[in-house]
């Protein structure tokens, strides 16, 4: 029986500021996933893209991650074939600037 390696779950991995993360091709998932998010320092808030082609996208939802530890959660329903999250605002302060962290995990 082969091993089967999950891609890398990270959409944003240290995103210090607004933009736009690479498409994640999820076609091979199930119809729901979990997304944990959180941002080192200050705030910062994006959107979970989808997309049936990867060029044409539509935002699912919305989510502010907070300073700190872990911010939150969600289960993700629906059949995306590809996701990417897209940072609309990550906000700095004097002495340090906040870093975007967001991990999509699809069933598989």
């Amino acid at each position: 029986m082969p091993v089967l390696n999950p891609p890398d779950p990270w959409l944003f991995s240290a995103q210090a500021a607004n933009g736009t993360g690479s498409a994640r091709d999820t076609r091979h998932a199930l119809n729901a996933a979990y997304l944990t998010y959180f941002a080192s320092g200050n705030s910062a808030i994006f959107n979970l893209e989808a997309s049936h082609n990867s060029t044409g996208w539509m935002v699912v939802a919305t989510y502010t991650a907070t300073g700190g530890n872990f911010t939150g959660t969600a289960q993700i329903d629906g059949y995306f074939p590809y996701v990417r999250a897209n940072a609309t605002s990550v906000y700095s302060a004097a002495g340090g600037s906040a870093q975007l962290w967001v991990n999509y995990q699809p069933i598989v």
